[in-house]
């Protein structure tokens, strides 16, 4: 392709994100002590996505929830174009405890300046009630001298959008704007103290996609099939804005968890077809993110370095690294497997998921028997994460999906 006839057009919306996330980036840097307000924006209790330990700032995923850990998500194109997802789960941190993730989710495909684009945008609530807990202190271990209960709330509204560039590549761009509030009330025998904080704050990010087949003309094979295999890096910044006044003289002003994630992704297909019906047989997934959490300010010693973090698996005191792999078999059932990996823990967390998908049987039976199910989509997930200083946590969720 001559450079002269290459669609630079398509770039300009990219570059100006670019730069003005880049701004955002350098006008927002936090002053800190080694302490964050809202550690909830880091936690991955969401359902659909904690089966692969939340490995998906990079791997395309349909679900509501996705821009959670990249609103670049939202530039794929998905089997629906409204979506509704309600998440609950119980039984955290005490029998009272309380995990919801609800969102709504809006998928289209237009065509601007001759070109096809992919664009998306949710609207997603994260929230967490830890229920009664018992308050314990070195003084006092075995705790009875009150009570605390705190609750965290992160609602969102994403947008983004993708159209390829050339052949075989693909770029996808997304921002989100949030809210995170936190509301705490301590309880003893005498008096009771409410605490409320709230902060506006934005993510952005990139995806880079790249069919590996379409771009190069080169078809791999594996048992005389054809083979799709794509490659993707993204690279995500979470949680930027100013610090928070907490209120409270042992802390003042609290930084945000700002956070910045490079991903990388790859994906194998085998395609088939039966009785004229084109599906994906089988797909595996592997996704690796690289977490580190801006420290630029407080020591500049602390921090390794995303690349050391995504491709040589190294991980810090402020690093983390969360991995996954999914199998999928016939569009209609996924097995998957992650861990998050962080230093100061002399262990690591591991995720079990199953979702099974509607998708593939609709393809085979459903669609024919009955039409009126045509454009309707159903995935039920159910996720455990086990640690071993934790009780197994067990998660569950389920989509619906309509196409107009």
């Amino acid at each position: 392709m001559k450079l002269s006839s290459f669609p630079t057009y398509k770039l300009t919306y990219f570059f100006i994100v670019i730069s003005f996330s880049l701004l955002i980036v350098e006008t927002c840097k936090s002053q800190t002590d080694g302490l964050f307000a809202f550690p909830v924006l880091n936690y991955d209790y969401l359902t659909s996505e904690i089966g692969m330990s939340g490995a998906f700032s990079s791997l395309p995923n349909p679900s509501i929830s996705s821009a959670w850990y990249n609103p670049a998500q939202l530039g794929y194109k998905t089997d629906y174009s409204l979506a509704l997802a309600i998440s609950p789960y119980n039984d955290l941190f005490s029998t009272s405890s309380n995990i919801s993730n609800v969102g709504l989710r809006f998928q289209q495909e237009s065509r601007l300046f001759g070109n096809t684009i992919q664009w998306g945008i949710s609207l997603h609530q994260f929230s967490l009630n830890s229920g009664e807990l018992d308050i314990t202190t070195i003084e006092h271990p075995e705790g009875g001298i009150g009570t605390i209960n705190f609750i965290d709330k992160v609602q969102s509204l994403s947008i983004g959008l993708g159209t390829t560039i050339v052949k075989g590549l693909r770029l996808n761009a997304g921002y989100s704007l949030k809210k995170a509030s936190y509301s705490t009330t301590i309880r003893d025998n005498t008096e009771m103290e409410d605490t409320f904080i709230s902060c506006l704050m934005s993510d952005f990010g990139f995806i880079t996609d790249v069919n590996i087949p379409e771009l190069s003309n080169w078809q791999p094979m594996l048992f005389s099939k054809s083979i799709n295999w794509t490659i993707r890096l993204s690279y995500t910044v979470r949680n930027i804005g100013k610090d928070v006044d907490v209120e409270l003289d042992r802390f003042g002003k609290l930084p945000l968890p700002k956070t910045s994630i490079l991903g990388f992704s790859t994906s194998f297909s085998i395609p088939h077809v039966f009785n004229d019906i084109q599906y994906d047989f089988l797909k595996l997934h592997i996704s690796r993110d690289a977490r580190n959490i801006d420290m630029s300010n407080y020591s500049r010693d602390v921090n390794i370095s995303l690349f050391d973090q995504l491709f040589l698996g190294k991980t810090g005191f402020w690093n983390q690294i969360n991995q996954g792999i999914r199998l999928d078999f016939i569009e209609s059932i996924e097995l998957s497997l992650g861990q998050i990996k962080r230093k100061f823990t002399d262990d690591s967390m591991l995720s079990y998921g199953l979702t099974l998908d509607l998708k593939g049987w609709k393809k085979f039976k459903l669609d024919q028997t009955f039409p009126l199910l045509k454009p309707i989509t159903v995935r039920i997930n159910q996720t455990l994460l086990t640690h071993k200083t934790l009780e197994n946590t067990y998660f569950f969720g389920i989509e619906i999906g309509y196409r107009f």
